[in-house]
């Protein structure tokens, strides 16, 4: 599993921060002069140069962490654009949903009041053909 940039950089700074310790340990231990003075010198360079790739690195990593929050801002706003659209479409469609329920709920009282009225027509065109068939009849035997 490959480590986060944030932990890379974590680790990368404990290890900057270890070796800025040894060389603040190194120069605390430094003889006052002579041949150990030579070497000392040698060492101090040595820890120098430590400290300067140390330093470049951490620069290196600092900007590296901050181009990554940049696109992370940048990736955050675009989302945060994306779920307004997105939240402003919902409404919509649920105007829209409830528009159509309403229209749906009136149509379908619609629907009820003409079967109503039909099942009363119907009622009254048998009510009429009672009434007609004896007057039929008779017509019929005359």
């Amino acid at each position: 599993m490959t480590e986060t940039p944030e932990a890379e950089i974590a680790e990368l700074e404990r290890r900057i921060r270890s070796a800025l310790d040894r060389i603040g340990a190194a120069v605390e231990a430094l003889p006052a002069g002579g041949a150990a003075g030579v070497a000392a010198g040698e060492e101090v360079e040595a820890l120098r140069e430590q400290l300067a790739d140390a330093e470049a690195l951490n620069r290196r990593l600092t900007e590296r962490l901050e181009g990554i929050g940049a696109r992370h801002q940048t990736l955050v706003t675009r989302l945060e654009k994306r779920i307004e659209a997105l939240a402003a479409d919902r409404d919509v469609l649920a105007e829209e949903v409830e528009s159509l329920r309403a229209e749906r709920d009136a149509l379908a009282e619609d629907l009820r009041r003409l079967e109503q009225e039909r099942r009363s027509e119907i009622e009254e065109m048998n009510r009429i053909l009672g009434e007609l068939e004896p007057l039929v009849k008779e017509v019929g035997n005359a």
